[in-house]
């Protein structure tokens, strides 16, 4: 109950969105972990959507997976990558969609991508790296 009831007062305040991140902003400790979520908002995205959370698996802490109504295995695929899976009826307003997804995301940092992107490994290391580098600054 009492978890509930942190949720809502949560809900109530405005949220500020520093660095992509899905909390209000705070200084950063270099020496801290930094961590990412995985964000993304789909629909009927079942052809696209394994490759794209393969690519990224080893990488993100989390995957934040939003969707606006899809009608194929999008969700069971998202499930199968153990996303943390939320509907959301789509208005209209990409921007709404995309804040009610940032409030989701508990990472420090918070990497977008499409259902048909893909992140090749090489790159896991570099982005990692410009994290540490960039303490607080947007990459």
């Amino acid at each position: 109950y009492l978890v509930d009831l942190m949720k809502k007062k949560k809900k109530k305040r405005k949220r500020s969105i520093s660095r992509y991140t899905g909390s209000q902003a705070k200084p950063q400790n270099r020496t801290a972990v930094q961590t990412i979520s995985l964000c993304m908002i789909v629909k009927n995205e079942e052809k696209f959507l394994p490759g794209c959370l393969e690519s990224v698996q080893n990488l993100v802490d989390e995957i934040v997976i939003v969707d606006t109504g899809s009608t194929d295995k999008t969700q069971d695929i998202a499930r199968k990558f153990d996303a943390k899976l939320y509907n959301f009826k789509w208005r209209n307003d990409f921007a709404e969609a995309r804040n009610y997804a940032l409030e989701r995301c508990s990472s420090s940092w918070i990497l977008y991508l499409d259902a048909d992107e893909r992140l090749p490994e090489k790159y896991h290391t570099l982005l990692r790296e410009q994290i540490s580098l960039n303490n607080g600054e947007r990459i």
